[in-house]
């Protein structure tokens, strides 16, 4: 009985060192062994599990959740309910620490941080070079003004390009994190916000289109000049929220790319430099109030034009042989051509209001779209 036992022992100890040494060829290397001898060591060692406390608590909790699994697919309910994820720090604390590590990635990382702005100075220079001390002569001012107003947006909306890799390149994280109770949806969305695209997107205009507002020598009003930096600094936030949204919605960057490109362009055609809207169909041009170019640029307008007026460098111009005597036009003139509403303060404004209300729309359909990425895969 005792030689018996002692076998069953060393059969045992055999196989378990065989197992956690991951060599289950050793199992069957000793020729002294049988394999019907250790198929019942491993058929007493499962059995012994099973009647452990430990074993049948773990073949209790499986049984429970396949019951639970069968009757909600009899419900018609194929995935069974998942626990809801709990976090044990509150959301300010979340916030505080995703900000921390957010501003910790753009200092590190000097793409993100200093070539960034590095563009938007050379940017705003270059724009200042171009347009540099802006006349008011009939035969340039209009057309340089108009043409700068539209440079400026496509400056400040195409530079988001840069931001369509931002929550694809960070999704594994974020799944991971977040489906952890490492911190809420809402916590990462506006710490990105916050830490992120204001300090990449916003700054830089605030601070370096004071240049090219003084160097192409605008109109020296302190309500026109805030005006101006308020329109950039909407613009490039929602043109960041379209940036945002498509990058919390697909997956593969290139496809991001190209549909965000894609709808800047479609914005620019309908911003009313390119084509004049006016022109256009009713069933066409209605396009025009879903395009931040069109708001940017009509500000932007709006802003400056309206108290101009540009004369022409002589009275007398020969056209055919024949002496035109041309006189000044008012900078509101070129307004009513475009189709741009300027008599009132809320014709100023509704632009700011148009801009806002897309770039709400942009962030809170990303922040859905963030919300609706399956954790569980």
């Amino acid at each position: 009985m005792e030689m018996k036992q002692c076998e069953w022992l060393i059969l045992t100890l055999h196989v378990l060192i065989a197992v956690v040494t991951f060599n289950p060829e050793a199992i069957v290397a000793d020729s002294s062994m049988h394999r019907q001898r250790l198929d019942e060591v491993a058929k007493k060692l499962a059995d012994d599990w099973l009647e452990s406390n430990e074993g049948k608590k773990i073949n209790d909790e499986a049984e429970r959740i396949n019951s639970e699994e069968t009757i909600a697919a009899a419900n018609g309910k194929i995935d069974a309910p998942k626990k809801a994820v709990s976090f044990n720090t509150s959301f300010m604390s979340q916030l505080r620490w995703v900000c921390w590590r957010t501003g910790l990635n753009l200092l590190r990382d000097p793409n993100a941080s200093i070539v960034q702005t590095l563009v938007y100075l050379f940017f705003a220079i270059s724009m200042g070079v171009v347009y540099y001390k802006l006349d008011t002569s009939l035969e340039s001012g209009i057309q340089n003004r108009a043409g700068l107003f539209f440079f400026s947006a496509l400056q400040v909306i195409f530079v988001n390009l840069g931001s369509i890799e931002m929550f694809i390149k960070e999704r594994v994280i974020f799944i991971h994190e977040n489906s952890s109770g490492y911190y809420r949806v809402s916590s990462y969305f506006l710490a990105k916000i916050v830490c992120d695209i204001v300090p990449t997107k916003a700054l830089p205009i605030i601070l370096f289109m004071v240049m090219t507002y003084f160097m192409v020598a605008l109109r020296l009003d302190a309500g026109a000049f805030f005006f101006f930096e308020l329109i950039l600094v909407l613009t490039t936030l929602s043109a960041a929220g379209i940036a945002l949204l498509v990058s919390a919605s697909v997956t593969m960057f290139a496809i991001a790319n190209i549909i965000v490109s894609i709808t800047y362009v479609f914005m620019m055609v309908f911003g009313g430099y390119l084509i004049n809207l006016n022109s256009m169909g009713v069933w066409l041009s209605w396009l025009r109030y879903l395009s931040i170019f069109r708001y940017c640029w009509s500000g932007l307008l709006v802003n400056e034009m309206p108290k101009l007026e540009f004369c022409p460098r002589t009275n007398l111009t020969q056209i055919n042989g024949q002496v035109d005597n041309r006189r000044c036009q008012p900078g509101a003139q070129y307004l009513q051509d475009v189709g741009i509403p300027y008599e009132t303060a809320w014709d100023l404004w509704v632009n700011v209001l148009g801009m806002s209300i897309l770039m709400i729309v942009f962030y809170v359909g990303c922040y859905v779209q963030l919300r609706r990425i399956n954790k569980y895969k």
